[in-house]
């Protein structure tokens, strides 16, 4: 197991956890996704790929499977091959199209299609203005598609986990910090349709700083500003954070971001794909351009060579490029130079520094920037930051800042997580504080209002909850209009506003008014917390306790003129008029998935979840028929002598034969009772025609004996320390001592039998493995086993060194018991010397007196 830092190693340690479930952290990246899971016995742990890598490519191929199974799903890694020979059913690197509406001529869809040329983008059902795959005949939104990813990383945490731990019950998921509402819900749509708890969306630079503090060397009461620059496949972010530590409180605040939404790896890849482009038509004036750019499989080709081409750049200074029938079988080979790669891209450097410089100086806290020079460090993120000219351009503007003491490919897994700890209170562990802001202005609007009221300025804190109040008379139907960044996200509608306050009567109330509260969430979005029509009753109204217009119940005092009322109901004062609404939440364009939608994507995750589950469990029947058909060929193909009927051999040659034959043209489109039909056919086949040992009885009866001699021996252990313990008592009484020898005697005892006890617990742990032996060995053997012989030797001889050794043990005992006798007999007669010497004395003194 290898934990990030010994800081957070210790971190994870410290938890006490509060149930036995676990948190799972994903940081879902433009071209990769990393994954961690938290449980108990399981601190931090990275959630492996198929192919035991840390990190997975983000996407999966669609394909068709022969037989009954229809469609046949592969993930990440294991696509990757698959990603050039079916462009058209690999959905790949579609993070940015999160969210947001298809449009051809938009400069986001235009870069899509020159990444991902093959696949065909539709717009969504039920006129939600998002983006849909058109694969193999069928549409499938692409929250449908994430939650597949998220249902593939969650199957894979859960096999991680201990049998002890429950399963993953919540997961946090970075998103960069210029993701708006329409993105994020599109996140959250996919983690439900995944099933998976959710606890909170984490911005990816927040996520990244958490794991950097939480393992850095604290300064006590001193604030230090960190900037984390992410340059990613997708974008390139900058992340502003004071960070103080208290004792042993630890508070991060997020002061300032920028980004550049399009300057990424990918950016770099394509200069790179168009680079080789010219090579290709330079060499080849057969190809046309145009011809060229519509064949998805060469294209895709031609990017994967990019993509490799630009890793080697950032080591080397140049780089020779290769692609196999790249177009029309013509081969390809290309030549590529730092220096010109560096050249394309000189346009753009100022991009590169771009987000560093918004962070400084448009900060989220105030209207102040931040002068560069006091950065404690700047902490390296994301791919592309191995690239040398990025390093340059950020060491040139800002020398001797940069810090590189993070991992960056999965500091945002692990802050996530770290994160998600707090946020969910799942587990309890060190006082990490992290205080996120708003990076744009939220209001809301009345429809019978004519200007917005701002909400959430920019640089408030999540988790911060507020309210608006604006006057209410006409007592009819609106609607609550909440904009991000002056554009309407979405609107709340209040209906039946007249029936609902039909029993209010104006003249009893005055400042009728409607209040809202709203609750900036931790995922930073905007969520209605409770509307209510509100006002405060006139000075000379008064009702019976039978019409009070509150839907809460409230204590109303008697005045004395009340007291004398003969009205037959009991008059009081009337209370604060409040009346909660309940108000239907409607998107605006481009809009999350609605129910009937998450249904029916559901119920095709099902199915398709089911076929892969019956694919899987076909494969191992599969592999189970091929394995026993070869064992019985195997065996008829051995020496006639071993069995009974040799006659039949040619019989059951021609049985296998059929049967492989049956295997490998009809066993992909066999159904799975079919399948295991022939394979207890095979099996059957394989017990009715196994050789048999003559001399089986024979090794049977040896390895009883051989049992029974070990449990013997486990009989003889059980009873030795009873008897060393006698032994030693009877030595004890039979020659006697003093008392004031008592202490030797017994330290010398506990002695001998301390020294008898090692050894032999020594020698039983070598018996106990004997014993398991013999019990595997009992359990395991059958009549048609060749290697029995071999085990009742080995066992022979495990059991002799074990008896050997007992006797070995038994002479040490013996010498230990005969020393003890002898310091007995010498403590004895020192006594008895000591008493004839008194004895003497006492005469000597009766003498002379």
């Amino acid at each position: 197991m290898r934990y990030p830092s010994k800081l957070l190693a210790l971190l994870a340690v410290a938890f006490i956890y509060s149930c036995q479930a676990a948190l799972l952290g994903i940081d879902f990246g433009s071209q990769f996704t990393k994954s961690c899971v938290l449980a108990p016995g399981l601190p931090f742990e990275m959630v492996l790929t198929s192919d035991s890598k840390r990190k997975d490519l983000s996407g999966l191929t669609l394909k068709s499977s022969p037989g009954v199974d229809g469609i046949e799903r592969h993930y990440g890694n294991s696509a990757a091959n698959l990603m050039t020979r079916f462009p058209s059913q690999s959905p790949f690197f579609y993070k940015s199209l999160l969210g947001q509406s298809l449009d051809p001529t938009s400069k986001l869809i235009q870069n899509y299609n020159d990444l991902a040329p093959g696949l065909s983008l539709v717009p969504s059902a039920d006129n939600r203005s998002t983006i849909s795959f058109s694969i193999l005949d069928d549409i499938y939104p692409i929250e449908e598609l994430l939650s597949m990813s998220l249902i593939d990383i969650k199957n894979r945490a859960n096999n991680m986990l201990p049998e002890s731990s429950n399963k993953v019950k919540g997961v946090t998921i970075t998103v960069p910090p210029f993701f708006d509402t329409h993105q994020r819900q599109a996140i959250l749509d996919a983690v439900e349709l995944s099933g998976l708890p959710f606890v909170s969306l984490v911005d990816s630079g927040t996520a990244a700083l958490t794991n950097f503090v939480s393992k850095r060397q604290p300064k006590e009461d001193e604030t230090s500003y960190f900037l984390l620059y992410d340059s990613g496949a997708g974008s390139t972010t900058a992340t502003l954070a004071a960070v103080t530590y208290e004792k042993e409180n630890i508070m991060i605040n997020i002061e300032g971001v920028g980004w550049d939404k399009d300057f990424g790896g990918q950016y770099l890849t394509a200069l790179i794909k168009n680079m080789l482009i010219d090579q290709l038509l330079e060499q080849n004036p057969s190809i046309k351009k145009h011809a060229l750019m519509t064949d998805a499989r060469a294209l895709s080709k031609l990017w994967k060579e990019a993509e490799r081409a630009k890793i080697i750049l950032s080591a080397n200074g140049d780089v020779t490029c290769r692609i196999e029938s790249v177009y029309e079988d013509i081969d390809f080979k290309g030549f590529l130079k730092r220096s010109d790669f560096e050249l394309a891209l000189s346009s753009d450097t100022h991009r590169i520094k771009q987000p560093v410089e918004e962070a400084l100086q448009r900060g989220l806290v105030g209207s102040s920037a931040l002068d560069w020079t006091n950065l404690e460090g700047i902490i390296y993120m994301g791919g592309s930051t191995r690239v040398p000219l990025v390093q340059k351009v950020i060491q040139e503007a800002y020398p001797e800042k940069v810090l590189r003491s993070i991992n960056t490919d999965e500091a945002g897994v692990l802050g996530a997580t770290l994160r998600g700890v707090s946020i969910s209170k799942m587990f309890k562990s060190k006082n990490i504080s992290v205080t996120e802001r708003a990076v744009w202005d939220y209001s809301a609007k009345f429809s019978f209002d004519s200007e917005p009221v701002l909400i959430f300025p920019k640089g408030t804190p999540l988790g911060t909850k507020n309210s608006i109040v604006t006057n209410f008379t006409d007592f009819q139907d609106f609607q609550l209009f909440i904009a991000e960044n002056t554009n309407d996200i979405s609107r709340y509608e209040a209906s039946q506003i007249p029936k609902i306050t039909n029993d209010i009567v104006r003249d009893d109330y005055k400042n009728i008014r409607i209040k809202a509260t709203f609750e900036l969430t931790s995922s930073r979005l905007v969520q209605l917390a409770g509307i209510w029509i509100e006002g405060l009753p006139a000075k000379s109204a008064s009702k019976t306790q039978s019409s009070l217009t509150s839907d809460t119940p409230t204590e109303s005092l008697k005045s004395s003129d009340e007291a004398k009322s003969t009205d037959d109901s009991t008059k009081i004062i009337l209370s604060p008029l409040r009346k909660t609404l309940f108000p239907k939440l409607k998107y605006l364009a481009p809009r999350p998935m609605g129910i009937s939608s998450k249904e029916l994507s559901k119920s095709r995750i099902n199915s398709l979840d089911k076929a892969d589950h019956e694919r899987r469990l076909k494969e191992i029947i599969r592999n189970d028929l091929e394995a026993t058909l070869y064992r019985v060929k195997e065996i008829i193909s051995g020496d006639e002598d071993d069995f009974e009927d040799s006659t039949a051999n040619l019989t059951l040659i021609q049985l296998v034969s059929d049967a492989l034959d049956w295997l490998e043209y009809d066993g992909f489109h066999a159904s799975t009772t079919q399948l295991n039909e022939k394979l207890t056919e095979a099996k059957q086949l394989l017990a009715d025609n196994q050789p048999i040992k003559p001399a089986f009885k024979e090794h049977q009866e040896a390895l009883d004996e051989l049992s029974g001699r070990l449990d013997k021996l486990r009989a003889r252990f059980q009873s030795h320390p009873e008897e060393d313990a006698r032994i030693l008592k009877s030595i004890v009484s039979d020659i006697g001592s003093d008392a004031s020898d008592l202490s030797l005697i017994e330290s010398e005892a506990i002695k001998i039998l301390e020294a008898n006890i090692k050894e032999r617990k020594t020698l039983e742990n070598e018996l106990d493995k004997a014993v398991k032996l013999s019990v595997d060995i009992l359990g395991s053997l059958t009549e048609h086993d060749y290697d029995v012989e071999k085990y009742l030797d080995i066992l022979e001889k495990l059991i002799a060194e074990t008896e050997k050794e007992e006797d070995n043990l038994n002479l040490s005992k013996t010498k230990r018991l005969e020393d003890f006798r002898l310091l007995l007999s010498k403590l004895n007669t020192n006594k008895d010397e000591k008493a004839t010497n008194e004895q003497t004395s006492k005469a000597q003194e009766n003498d002379e007196l």
